[in-house]
């Protein structure tokens, strides 16, 4: 069973979307990221650093491949449902609540009169 509370707390407690995932242009195992910044502005930056990205300070970084050992399938994974979970979790309770009214009322027909 999906546990929509514990995944809503969850997302909510989480730092704010979108994220993105930054996979190094070099497919450098070592540089990878996902963070609250778009990969193009990540790119351009690092490139007009001459490949030393350094992180400015109202910038986050969620997590990089120095710690989170990972593939790019991975990394792209976890930005996605990141990014759509809040999306899915009122889908979900939309739904729950269509199909409890529709039981509501097969329970209010089936009663006597």
């Amino acid at each position: 069973m999906i546990d929509l509370d514990k995944l809503s707390a969850l997302e909510k407690a989480a730092k704010p979307g979108p994220w993105y995932a930054w996979l190094d242009p070099n497919n450098n195992i070592e540089d990878k990221c996902i963070t609250t910044i778009p990969e193009e502005q990540y790119i351009r930056e690092y490139n007009a650093l001459c490949g030393k990205r350094w992180l400015e300070s109202n910038e986050e970084v969620i997590g990089c491949s120095e710690w989170m050992r990972a593939e790019d399938a991975d990394f792209l994974l976890i930005v996605e449902m990141r990014n759509q979970l809040p999306e899915l979790i009122a889908h979900v309770k939309q739904m729950e609540e269509q199909v409890a009214a529709i039981n509501g009322e097969r329970n209010v027909a089936r009663q006597p009169p």
